[in-house]
């Protein structure tokens, strides 16, 4: 019994070596196929990865020549953006060979499991393709809108360029997640409610605090219209020699010294000008 145990042991193991080898060696073909295949699709992958870093970096670039200014937090954040969108092309094209292998090895379930993902994969490029331009795109124009601001001498021009960029990609946020597949119209809703009641108050705190800076612009711009300077002024209690108008106020030399005047008292309270020549004949009666 020990001996033909022995025996029928020995036997089962070298019938499944013996099975084993020949499926191997049926297979080898197929598995070295798959292998170069897959080493094929690494080679392409990565070829276009590079090929993409490079043209994302090279219109990112092109963003940047319209600027003179830059932090190195943005430049952090487009270096990331960028390393990410060629990292997703790289993974991209993978999964075709992966699939493509599978599909050829004969592997059903690896195969249909993948067969879903490349289905459902363009939108989910797509979406995340949208975001990452997004990101790019707005702080991009951030930083022109920001260099062109300062350089006209606009205030308060790094508000307008964050909004800008958050406007930019507040869109490219939605449309990418739109993309992709998920229902964002309850959110994008809500959204727009928060953001029209925040837009309101914001024209009405504009509208109540710009009045008074308002009222001033106006009285300069008719100021300027009705003197010159080296004339008297006299406005309610203020009378001096004009010797500047801003957009908002006129300076006046009183006997007081230099003084600073709302230029919106001109609209608001009667006023009276002496030509510089009346001043002068004034001036040697006096004396």
């Amino acid at each position: 019994m020990s001996e033909n145990g022995g025996l029928n042991w020995q036997e089962s193991v070298s019938s499944t070596f013996e099975n084993f080898a020949g499926q191997f060696v049926e297979q080898a073909p197929q598995v070295i196929a798959g292998i170069a295949l897959l080493a094929a699709g690494w080679l392409v992958a990565y070829l276009l990865a590079a090929a993409t870093k490079r043209v994302v970096g090279g219109i990112d670039l092109l963003f940047k020549r319209g600027s003179k200014s830059g932090n190195a937090k943005q430049a952090r954040m487009q270096r990331t953006s960028i390393l990410i969108i060629s990292k997703a092309v790289f993974w991209t094209v993978m999964l075709f060979f992966i699939a493509a292998t599978a599909n050829m090895l004969g592997w059903k379930m690896f195969s249909g499991w993948m067969d879903g993902v490349i289905t459902y994969l363009p939108n989910l490029i797509a979406g995340i393709a949208i975001v990452l331009g997004g990101i790019l795109l707005s702080n991009s124009a951030r930083t022109i809108i920001s260099t062109a601001a300062a350089s006209a001498g606009v205030e308060h021009f790094d508000l307008l360029s964050r909004l800008v960029q958050i406007a930019i990609l507040f869109t490219a946020i939605v449309i990418g997640v739109e993309q992709i597949g998920i229902n964002v119209q309850f959110l994008t809703s809500i959204t727009l409610v928060i953001v029209g009641i925040l837009l309101a108050g914001a024209a009405l705190a504009f509208g109540l605090g710009a009045k008074t800076l308002i009222a001033n612009v106006i009285g300069s711009q008719q100021l300027r219209q009705q003197c010159r300077l080296g004339e008297t002024m006299t406005v309610g209690q203020f009378e001096g020699i004009v010797t500047e108008v801003t957009r908002t106020t006129v300076c006046l030399e009183t006997e007081a010294g230099r003084t600073v005047v709302p230029a919106k008292l001109f609209l608001e309270q009667a006023s009276s000008f002496m030509a510089a020549s009346a001043n002068r004949q004034e001036a040697r009666h006096d004396s």
